[in-house]
């Protein structure tokens, strides 16, 4: 091939590149931020210890080691943000108590028993939405290919493309509400959608990405100078 050529087909693919719309790509789980909702007038100065209880979830994907993972990544940012952790022990005694009650007591025996142990608020975690459906990675763009012709072509090389197997995209939803022990009232609501390519299943590190943002939706506690 005659460098003419090969500048021609170098240029076109310049063109094409900057003029193709963006494919999606595999999840890089790199900044984002969650979806909050303050009820009325909200003082982190009246916060001092926050605990964090996982609200059940019937879905099959899920499993404690899981739940525990996001749990870890609700206690991080409560941490990083400036306020006390509630002891994870205090949390299950509350968390038992609560089981052999009615649903629809459960804030009010949160807030109560929160308020007992010197908790100010509580997190209340909910998965709402983790399921899993097979990933068909999207065909490659018009400048894709031009790229991979062109390089091939410079290096003198024959480039195949290895399709990777057993991709699933799990889809996830995780809703947080930050129930106030003195008021007995939600005063904080946080949540965050996203879709995740994942390998098999692989779905612990999506959903403690997806727990992070979620929680770094509570205002920090410790102001800087």
């Amino acid at each position: 091939m005659s460098s003419i050529t090969m500048y021609a087909q170098f240029t076109l693919f310049v063109v094409l590149v900057g003029c193709a719309p963006m494919q999606p790509t595999q999840q890089t789980m790199d900044a984002t931020s969650p979806r909050v909702s303050i009820i009325g007038t909200f003082s982190p100065e009246e916060y001092q210890r926050i605990g964090v209880y996982f609200e059940n979830s019937r879905n099959r994907l899920l499993h404690e080691n899981d739940k525990r993972a996001i749990e870890d990544e609700f206690m991080c940012v409560i941490i990083e943000k400036g306020y006390i952790l509630a002891a994870r022990s205090d949390m299950e005694t509350i968390k038992k108590e609560i089981d052999v009650q009615h649903s629809s007591l459960m804030e009010k025996t949160l807030a109560r028993r929160g308020k007992a142990l010197n908790v100010n608020a509580i997190f209340i975690i909910s998965v709402t939405d983790c399921t899993q459906a097979p990933y068909t990675p999207p065909p490659p763009s018009i400048g894709a290919a031009l790229e991979n012709s062109v390089i091939s072509s410079l290096s003198g090389e024959h480039r195949t493309s290895s399709k990777r197997t057993g991709q699933k995209l799990l889809s996830v939803n995780i809703s947080a509400r930050l129930l106030s022990a003195e008021q007995a009232q939600v005063v904080l609501l946080s949540s965050f959608t996203e879709k995740y390519v994942i390998d098999r299943d692989g779905i612990q590190v999506p959903l403690r990405h997806a727990a992070s943002v979620v929680a770094s939706g509570l205002p920090p506690r410790l102001r800087s100078n």
